[in-house]
């Protein structure tokens, strides 16, 4: 079909003060985009304003590659296919769509539930990116909780302890344009989130002299150590357990306590007050209060005014010679049954046997400790205290069993000790004579004894203590007076008993042996036999004769060398040999015993 193409069309001609006009566009196949026509003509405005108010659009070629504006259709082929025309409404202005919320805009969730996240999403038909603000004049304390807003669209909030209600927060879905050229839009959404009311179970608590005795979970047992009450340790024991407990409720409903029996003991309960109670201040008497004050008043979520309240003093009485673990369970519920959180006192009863002692640990667990109430030989021992002994310090340690009285007094057993007094009996204490006879006997034993001990000691005590020519001898040693003889014979230079020119003096040597020996060793010793088996006591007693004076002495042949020489030494009363006026007759005893022997 030859070209170009004029077509007319009536409506709304372009202008400059208008946003949108009447135009004939056409579906381009090649470039897969519609095309206003009167831009086919390469370049050409093919736009024509007729003066009745009609258009005339110049219509070239439908099907030019839009990168290839300067090909020229010289062969005067201009529709050679089919082509699809329109006449469109055409906006001067780039369309660009507000973002659109998909996700729900109202949200529900409980009383007290926590907290609830909560993702946003939106959709923009260009694909453009969207951020979520809150609306800048929204003050974010005016709503019952805490709530933060990401750009990225995800929401937290939190609404206020035992808040209901709704809170409705205004959002902007803000368009990020990344054209400069296309002016952002944006989207004011409102979204609303319900928080349903729902019964809250009571709050239960404990006090114990105005102090809250709880633990950060009240599910956890609050432990109370209690010994063992027995018949022998009424010192030890324990003071009654008394403590107040109860409950509040948010909903103001009326309120229950029901309350566990023990199995070791007993427990006494006081009538339930539910009154508001003073939690401001304590009375003086801290240890007589029944009620919560004091710190309790920090744990309250609202005013005390706004509940409703409930509590009872407990007092438990353990069972004699009781022990173990003993629980009691105390919960508390409102009108509607809803329970409250069950509060367990566990009462430990630690085994305390040792009667007259002291628990001490076997292993790491103390004497306070649940460990002591199930098994306490397991892990435990008793210190006894002085006096006693046995497993558990039963026995009482008896003194008296080594009679360390002496008669006429008896043992009395006391602790720790014993006392000696006059018996039941003889209350003066009055000796009788065999016993008067044998404390005589037994103190002139021992003076005997004494004074022979002194004589004997003195005796041997002068004797060492003779001086020999200036010098000092050991008196301490154990030498007999032979070997003592020997020695200041030896000293003696003025005693004729052999050429002491060549005898050995030695100070190193001691003892008779040596003595005779070296007397033996003498120039003299070359007219006696020193091949015989004599002694060295004899050969030392003929070697000193043999150079005495023997016109004093008998020289009869019939007198041994050893009566020789005891004749000698009678003769010299200045030999330092003993007392020699007692020991004449002594002497003269043992010549005649050897002169009869020879006789014989």
């Amino acid at each position: 079909m030859p070209g170009p193409l004029n077509i007319t069309i009536e409506g709304k001609q372009e202008a400059d003060d208008e946003d949108s006009f009447n135009s004939i566009i056409h579906w381009n196949p090649i470039a897969q985009q519609w095309i206003l026509s009167y831009r086919s003509c390469d370049g050409v405005d093919g736009l024509t304003r007729n003066a009745d108010g009609t258009q005339t659009f110049l219509v070239c070629n439908t099907r030019l590659e839009p990168a290839d504006k300067t090909q020229r259709l010289s062969d005067g082929s201009y529709f050679s296919e089919e082509t699809q025309f329109v006449v469109a409404v055409v906006n001067k202005n780039v369309y660009n769509s507000e973002p659109v919320l998909l996700s729900p805009d109202i949200l529900v969730m409980d009383e007290d539930q926590g907290t609830i996240q909560y993702t946003m999403r939106a959709y923009d038909e260009e694909n453009d990116v969207i951020e979520y603000l809150m609306q800048p004049s929204f003050n974010v304390s005016n709503i019952n909780g805490t709530i933060f807003l990401s750009k990225t669209g995800t929401l937290l909030y939190t609404p206020c302890r035992d808040c209901t209600g709704v809170e409705q927060i205004p959002i902007v879905l803000q368009e990020v344009q990344r054209d400069n050229a296309i002016t952002p839009v944006f989207r004011l959404i409102t979204l609303t989130i319900n928080v349903a009311q729902k019964n809250d179970p009571p709050i239960v608590f404990m006090t114990q002299y105005g102090q809250n005795i709880l633990h950060d979970d009240p599910t956890e047992p609050v432990l109370v150590y209690l010994e063992q009450m027995n018949a022998f340790n009424g010192e030890k024991w324990s003071s009654e357990f008394s403590a107040t407990f109860g409950a509040y409720d948010i909903e103001k409903q009326d309120l229950f306590i029901t309350v566990s029996e023990p199995t070791h003991g007993r427990i006494m309960i006081s009538k339930g007050k539910t009154s508001v109670p003073n939690l401001e201040t304590c009375p003086p008497y801290t240890h007589l209060t029944t009620e919560p004050c004091g710190n309790f008043s920090h744990y309250l979520p609202h005013e005390k005014d706004s509940f409703s309240w409930i509590y009872a003093n407990l007092t438990y009485k353990q069972n004699m010679s009781s022990s173990g673990n003993d629980f009691v369970k105390i919960h508390i519920t409102d009108s509607l049954n809803a329970t409250s959180t069950v509060l367990t006192v566990q009462f430990v009863l630690m085994e305390s046997p040792c009667q007259q002692g002291v628990c001490t640990p076997k292993r790491n667990y103390p004497c306070r400790s649940v460990h002591r109430a199930v098994d306490f030989d397991k892990n435990y021992i008793c210190t006894c205290t002085p006096g006693y002994t046995g497993k558990y310090c039963t026995d009482e340690i008896d003194e008296c069993q080594s009679s360390p009285c002496v008669p006429p007094y008896a043992c009395y057993d006391v602790l720790n000790g014993y006392i000696c007094h006059c018996p039941i009996y003889d209350p003066n204490c009055i000796l009788r004579a065999w016993v008067m006879i044998l404390i005589m006997l037994a103190v002139l034993f021992i003076v005997c004894c004494v004074l022979f001990g002194l004589f004997v000691y003195r005796r041997r005590f002068d004797k060492n203590q003779e001086p020999l020519h200036g010098k000092d001898y050991d008196t301490e040693s154990n030498l007999s007076d032979h070997e003592i003889f020997l020695r200041n014979l030896r000293a003696r230079e003025d005693i004729p008993y052999a050429d002491q020119t060549n005898v050995d003096i030695e100070s190193t040597l001691s003892g008779d042996d040596t003595v005779s020996r070296n007397f033996i060793s003498s120039e003299d010793q070359q007219n006696f036999d020193t091949e015989s088996k004599l002694s060295d006591y004899e050969t030392f007693s003929r070697n000193l004769l043999a150079t005495a004076d023997k016109k004093d002495f008998d020289t009869d042949s019939k007198i041994s060398d050893h009566e020789r020489f005891l004749r000698y030494l009678q003769a010299r009363k200045d030999i330092p040999y003993a007392d020699q006026k007692d020991d004449n007759e002594a002497c003269q005893a043992t010549m005649v015993t050897s002169k009869n022997s020879d006789d014989i």
